[in-house]
């Protein structure tokens, strides 16, 4: 319960980040091609940050570049602690400045791999002051991480059994509750009901 309350707040804060990136290229670049060249240049300065300050990055895992098999297998395979912090805040910042700067991605992979990296993180943690941990951990934290960010609660967990397997259906399941129930109120894709709603008389 606690990894999945830690990975919904991370998740929380993601979605805090994007929306702040989304407003400012909203604000400052509104119009014009410069937008995804922005956005991916700070994506780019992301990634060789990693490289130049975690070496280990690259090698061990892919860095945040790429659509992220190889971190994702990281994460649920476990990491130190210090190495998954700097791969999450990377991979969120990487992932919104080439997001909501309009370029081509998605949020549905990265949220299982925030997720993913968040559960490790919490693993990591519990570890390091000698606390009894679980396997599982990092698949509560992407069944929390993806109900947190998309609000798809059933639907993730569904996701994560077909993954890794039905022995996993009560860790993700509760991941995923935990998740819904603490990102609920935001969301990272954004509604517009008075552009969609019928116009009156």
């Amino acid at each position: 319960m606690v990894t999945a309350a830690a990975t919904a707040a991370v998740s929380l804060g993601f979605i805090l980040l994007y929306g702040w990136v989304e407003g400012w290229f909203q604000t400052h670049l509104r119009r014009g091609v410069l937008r995804p060249v922005v956005g991916a240049a700070a994506c780019w300065l992301v990634g060789v940050a990693g490289v130049l300050f975690a070496p280990e990055v690259s090698g061990a895992t892919g860095g945040v570049f790429g659509t992220g098999e190889r971190l994702l297998a990281f994460a649920v395979g476990g990491g130190s602690l210090g190495l998954l912090v700097w791969l999450l805040l990377g991979k969120a910042l990487a992932t919104a400045s080439t997001v909501a700067s309009g370029g081509s991605g998605g949020l549905v992979f990265p949220a299982l791999i925030l997720g993913a990296l968040g559960g490790a993180a919490a693993q990591a943690g519990a570890q390091a002051v000698g606390l009894p941990t679980s396997a599982a951990l990092p698949l509560v934290g992407m069944a929390a991480g993806r109900a947190s960010v998309l609000n798809v609660p059933v639907a993730g967990a569904v996701l994560l059994m077909e993954l890794f397997g039905t022995e996993t259906a009560v860790p993700v399941a509760l991941g995923a509750v935990i998740g819904f129930a603490i990102g609920r109120p935001w969301m990272v894709y954004h509604y517009s009901r008075s552009a969609s709603a019928p116009e009156t008389t």
